[in-house]
């Protein structure tokens, strides 16, 4: 312990502290030192907030969206319907004032309705990423008979709006027929009947994305034909 004493006051003697001498210029002047940074913010510094410094944050598909160029005519983000509208194709998706719905321009053949047999058109529309969106699903009966536009027409002018490309026949929907494992379809080459599938069995899917307000259309248990689904 004497040691330890003696050592430490032999550096105090020989001028050692934790604070350094400030430098001096090269004619004996002392230097001007900058001010040190301080080891906290001071109180009254503004919070940054996490989005300013998490450069990992994703941009939704919608703001994605929104930033590419619209046609005046495609229903915004925020949509009200427009019952005088019509149907505008943007690339590979085709947009309808009237509903506030967004349609696949395309369509996608050989899949079923039953996700245990793939490929299926509720996992491809699931998984479809189109236009900026990735929200994409099956439609219903009542949405499918909306872009129905030249009802009791055969291909290659019907029944379908001229926007689309058309393969196939039964589109898919997620419409019950009432029975065990069969759904509603719509068929082209019979202008626009109502037909009633097995989910097993492969057919053609024209996949949706929004809420729409569309006209309750019959469905396959009670309507035949597209001239008799608002009957």
């Amino acid at each position: 312990m004497v040691a330890r004493t003696v050592f430490f006051t032999s550096l105090l003697a020989l001028g050692c502290s934790s604070t350094p001498a400030p430098r001096s210029a090269p004619d004996g002047a002392p230097l001007d030192e900058p001010d040190a940074a301080p080891d906290h913010a001071p109180a009254d510094a503004p919070e940054i907030p996490d989005a300013a410094i998490r450069p990992d944050q994703a941009i939704s598909p919608d703001v994605a969206a929104d930033a590419q160029p619209r046609s005046p005519d495609a229903p915004p983000a925020s949509c009200t319907p427009d019952p005088s509208g019509k149907l505008v194709a943007m690339g590979d998706v085709v947009s309808d004032p009237r509903t506030c719905l967004t349609w696949m321009k395309a369509t996608k053949e050989g899949v079923n309705l039953n996700p245990a047999l793939p490929p299926d058109a509720i996992t491809f529309c699931a998984e479809l990423t189109l236009g900026g969106h990735d929200d994409w699903r099956v439609p219903t009966v009542s949405e499918l008979a909306s872009i129905v536009t030249r009802c009791g027409k055969y291909p290659p002018d019907g029944p379908w709006d001229p926007l689309f490309d058309v393969r196939g026949d039964g589109y898919w929907t997620t419409t019950s027929a009432g029975q065990p494992r069969k759904v509603c379809a719509i068929g082209t080459a019979s202008a626009g009947k109502f037909y009633e599938y097995g989910i097993d069995g492969p057919q053609v899917v024209r996949c949706v994305r929004g809420t729409g307000a569309v006209r309750p259309a019959r469905d396959c248990t009670t309507g035949a034909t597209c001239a008799d689904w608002y009957q």
